[in-house]
């Protein structure tokens, strides 16, 4: 142990009775150096920690460039520290979880992304110290333009990409299954719609097509806010027969989070689904659970409670049959899932 537990005197019978508390008896400087026994109590960093990967083959990336900032006291963010990562994309910080931090990666042709830190996580599963891991996913600048949805980060395909030029159509295709599409025409002063039902349409013109960070790119569609619309997200993930959500649902969240301020006078319904592994009554609790999971951390985020609603369903409304998803862990996967309805 280091300073103040430990020091030059004889120091000894040492009991932690919390993370941070605890007794320890020493001859340090007391009174008349006699041995007495000494109460402590320390003022813990959360530790945040993880790793650096590509979105889509899951290799670690190295030579990333890894920010700290904290939020002063005018309001200001304040750089801290700043270190590229070696080849292990691993990376380590400690912080005081009394004041607010922001966690910034950059690398090259990559996207930008923004870590989270322990604060994000509920309160009530927080000890006195937490070690956080978290795993970074940068996304590779596409050189296919790509169609993407902006709550689930998922690829969309079958929406339409009509190309016009001077007010008349030049050119049609469709996304594949990676939301991916052709480009089959001279780039030179069109307008390009992107369309599928169940979407917001988008529209592009004056598109730099050299720039690898131009939205064309990457594009991603809203869902439609219409009373009725539900959404289906299945990357929002828990750990194991628990409420809590992992880390890597955070972005995913965030998204809904940025939907809802996008259209502030959307409210929904937040959903929680179960396989039907388990009894009907427990997997009823557990997805309560978890939909109240969810709804605290929108909430913490800032989304009024009054727009939201948490409902469980358990496993009473599969998209695959109990019989089949027994046989098939594919099919039982897609019954665990969170939907979100506009109401």
């Amino acid at each position: 142990l280091l300073k103040p537990i430990n020091s030059s005197k004889d120091d000894f019978a040492f009991f932690q009775f919390e993370e941070s508390k605890g007794y320890l008896s020493s001859n340090r400087d007391g009174l008349d150096g006699e041995d007495e026994v000494w109460f402590f109590k320390l003022d813990l960093l959360d530790s945040i920690s993880g790793v650096v990967v590509d979105s889509k083959t899951g290799d670690t990336l190295s030579n990333v460039k890894y920010k700290l900032y904290s939020k002063s006291e005018n309001g200001d963010w304040e750089l801290i520290s700043e270190e590229t990562l070696g080849d292990d994309g691993k990376y380590l910080s400690y912080v005081d979880p009394k004041k607010v931090y922001k966690l910034i990666f950059e690398k090259g042709e990559y996207s930008t992304e923004i870590g989270h830190l322990p604060s994000d996580i509920n309160l009530e599963i927080r000890n006195d110290f937490k070690e956080y891991l978290e795993v970074i996913k940068l996304t590779p600048f596409n050189k296919i333009p790509s169609v993407y949805d902006i709550l689930t980060d998922e690829p969309i395909s079958g929406a339409e990409i009509i190309v016009s030029r001077n007010g008349a159509e030049i050119y049609r295709t469709k996304t594949n299954k990676d939301g991916e599409w052709d480009r089959n025409f001279d780039f030179d002063d069109i307008e390009i719609d992107i369309l599928k039902d169940g979407y917001e349409g988008l529209h592009f013109d004056d598109i730099d097509w050299s720039n690898p960070r131009s939205e064309v790119y990457n594009s991603r569609l809203n869902p439609t806010h219409n009373k009725g619309d539900k959404m289906v997200i299945n990357n929002i993930y828990f750990e194991f027969d628990s409420h809590k959500i992992r880390v890597e649902s955070f972005s995913i969240l965030d998204n809904i989070v940025k939907y809802l301020n996008k259209y502030p006078e959307v409210r929904i319904e937040l959903s929680a689904h179960t396989d039907c592994v388990g009894p009907d009554e427990y997997n009823d609790r557990l997805s309560k659970r978890r939909a109240k999971s969810c709804l605290g951390y929108l909430i913490e985020k800032g989304i009024d409670k009054s727009r939201l609603v948490p409902k469980g369903y358990g496993e009473t409304q599969p998209l695959h049959p109990c019989s089949v998803q027994r046989k098939d862990e594919v099919k039982a996967l897609r019954n665990r899932r969170i939907e979100m309805i506009i109401l």
